[in-house]
């Protein structure tokens, strides 16, 4: 029906007040139609589907003389005989509906019978949890979207190596493809209500066999219902690499100079974030990291070197051997004015190292200008420094050397043949 605006005045009202007319102007003959009609319905659970504009789309005008008469029970939808209309109240319901439509005399138009058959879409997906990082190797966390099905495996999930959408929604190109991936798994929502939620496991994925690079899931519905219907969500999953790291062992003698452990990483590829712990279990978990990378242990102590990189970490031992200093033992000597002696007499106990002399305590600590011959004439009371050496490491003791206080000699007795 159409308003005329300024058409005749309605003769049937008072003079004053004859108002305006409202008229039909045009019908519609919808030809001819066929025995069945199918349809199916993509808005969800709440939408509104109009049969007329269906099963009519063709028509300008207003169809003469129809009715839409429900057959049977209508699963998942309400029918609204004022309007012709059909309210989705469950996805994957249908409903089916004896379309008439009557001869009207002198309009062209037959009388014809069909029956239109509407099923709602099985899924709606309203969203996904979001974009997730994993580290190599690793299970990873749980992909899930919220749908408005809860049907057995009615969410299936496929995955590519690239992105299938252009822009935020897929173009019928785009969904056909995604649609048409290959499965990760077929899923059954959970929950006891509408939105029911559908959980790709980390396990059920396979995050732990892809290599690192960015990958693309698609949770789409199961089975897929036609061209015209494909609900979606994407979630973007990034598989990285973990660093590679390697440590060292450095052997240090007791009461040394501190070590820096971060000299001990020979490899750190890619190069991720160093924290250094004091046990295994600690640098796994990333927690109580030494304040300061340069220590000095007393005794032989392993440490633990953490990388990280995006979340992802290696870690690697490293030990610290503390070797004990040899420790000779000595005695002090006496010697006779103009007399000599052997300093390696005085030495009851090398210690385990290599015996060298020296006339200061500096040269000995230091281990230069050791003196050419253990043995030593000296013309008085002199402090001489034996130094014991193994591994690296040494002891230095002193050892003095006293004068006698006498002439010593030999004596010669004479008298009367």
């Amino acid at each position: 029906m159409a308003y005329l605006g300024a058409a005749a005045p309605n003769p049937n009202l008072p003079a004053n007040n004859q108002g305006k007319a409202i008229n039909i102007v045009k019908e519609c003959c919808p030809g001819t139609l066929p025995s069945a009609i199918n349809s199916v319905s993509c808005g969800g659970v709440g939408s509104k589907f109009y049969l007329n504009r269906a099963a009519f789309n063709t028509c300008n005008g207003i169809v003469c003389g129809t009715t839409w008469t429900p057959q049977g029970v209508l699963n998942g939808m309400t029918f609204d005989a004022c309007d012709n209309s059909v309210t989705i109240t469950t996805s994957g319901g249908c409903g089916t509906f004896m379309l008439s439509t009557s001869a009207v005399s002198g309009s062209g138009c037959a009388a014809q019978t069909s029956l239109f058959t509407l099923c709602s879409a099985p899924a709606t997906i309203i969203y996904g949890s979001g974009n997730q990082t994993a580290c190599k190797g690793s299970t990873g966390a749980n992909a899930t979207v919220l749908t408005d099905a809860n049907g057995i495996n009615s969410i299936r999930f496929v995955r590519f190596n690239t992105d299938q959408m252009a822009g935020a929604t897929p173009t019928a190109t785009e969904a056909a493809t995604i649609y048409g991936g290959v499965p990760v798994a077929n899923v059954t929502p959970t929950g006891g209500s509408n939105p029911f939620t559908a959980t790709l496991t980390g396990s059920a994925a396979g995050w732990s066999s892809l290599a690192p690079g960015i990958y693309y899931v698609y949770a789409i519905a199961n089975p897929d219902v036609s061209a015209a219907c494909r609900p979606l969500a994407e979630i973007v999953v990034t598989i990285t690499d973990f660093p590679q790291i390697n440590g060292s062992n450095i052997t240090v003698c007791e009461n040394s100079t501190v070590v820096n452990l971060t000299t001990l990483i020979t490899n750190n590829n890619p190069v991720g974030a160093l924290t250094f712990h004091s046990t295994s279990g600690d640098a796994t978990a990333g927690t109580n990291a030494l304040i300061n990378s340069t220590v000095a242990p007393s005794s032989t102590t392993t440490y633990h070197g953490r990388s990280t990189l995006s979340g992802c970490f290696s870690t690697a031992p490293m030990t610290v051997v503390v070797s004990a200093n040899p420790a000779p033992t000595v005695t002090n000597g006496t010697v006779c004015s103009g007399g000599s002696i052997d300093l390696a007499t005085l030495v009851t106990s090398t210690g385990g190292g290599t015996l060298s002399f020296y006339a200061t305590q500096a040269n000995a600590n230091a281990g230069t200008n050791p003196l050419a011959s253990s043995t030593v004439s000296p013309t008085t009371a002199t402090n001489y420094y034996v130094r014991s050496t193994a591994a690296g490491c040494y002891g230095v003791k002193e050892i003095t050397i006293s004068i006698t206080p006498v002439v010593c000699g030999t004596s010669t007795v004479t008298g009367p043949n």
